[in-house]
């Protein structure tokens, strides 16, 4: 049996370690309940520099592809016409 994915596909430039660094984030969060925990703060941090990496990586290396690169211009449109 086939297991349903519920929730929103992770954005195509987020790489699997940004995206572990916020689920870890939501869950320290999740856990002390105060954005000015040390922990909190140390999640936070680490999540916002994985999450821009991510994306500066991914927006660097479209350069060479034609293709990648006209999927993502027009994934960031808003018409879908």
């Amino acid at each position: 049996m086939k297991s349903v994915h519920l929730g929103k596909p992770k954005p195509m430039w987020l790489s699997h370690k940004a995206l572990k660094a916020v689920k870890n984030r939501h869950r320290v969060h999740r856990k002390y309940r105060d954005s000015g925990h040390p922990a909190c703060k140390k999640a936070d941090r680490l999540a916002s520099a994985a999450v821009k990496k991510s994306r500066w990586h991914f927006e660097h290396n479209l350069k060479n592809d034609r293709k990648s690169f006209y999927a993502y211009a027009r994934s960031k449109t808003k018409s879908m016409v």
